[in-house]
């Protein structure tokens, strides 16, 4: 509701729970003639969703990866839903990226009282991280 409110477009994963599982299987939400495959990863149609907490419902896609794994997207975006994956994953991928960094190469750890030196620690890290996605 912050978001829209703020006129902010989102794409959330939002957390699977009984009743969106029932949705993407019932066939009155989803429409199974519509299926789509986006790179090796298979979307069925959206459907509106209203969660208790929710003033209105909204936009949710479904997501079904070839290893029986279910996500749900919610989203303020009018795109198609090809797109909004897309978005999606862009997304996901840096959020990677970032965990790695701050895991494997102390990117998050700025024990100087030193902007400069915390950021130079920074800089080392993060060029340590592409030298090791350059090897891979």
């Amino acid at each position: 509701e912050t978001l829209e409110g703020n006129n902010i477009f989102y794409t959330i994963r939002l957390k699977s729970n009984p009743r969106l599982k029932r949705m993407a299987l019932d066939g009155r939400y989803v429409n199974f003639n519509n299926l789509l495959m986006i790179e090796g990863q298979l979307t069925t149609d959206e459907f509106e969703y209203q969660a208790a907490s929710w003033d209105k419902a909204r936009r949710v896609i479904v997501l079904n990866d070839e290893h029986g794994g279910t996500q749900f997207i919610v989203t303020n975006l009018s795109l198609p839903q090809k797109d909004i994956v897309r978005v999606y994953r862009k997304r996901a991928a840096i959020e990677d990226i970032i965990r790695e960094l701050k895991g494997g190469f102390a990117f998050g750890k700025t024990d100087s009282s030193s902007f400069f030196a915390n950021k130079a620690r920074m800089w080392i890290s993060v060029i340590a991280s592409n030298l090791m996605r350059l090897m891979k």
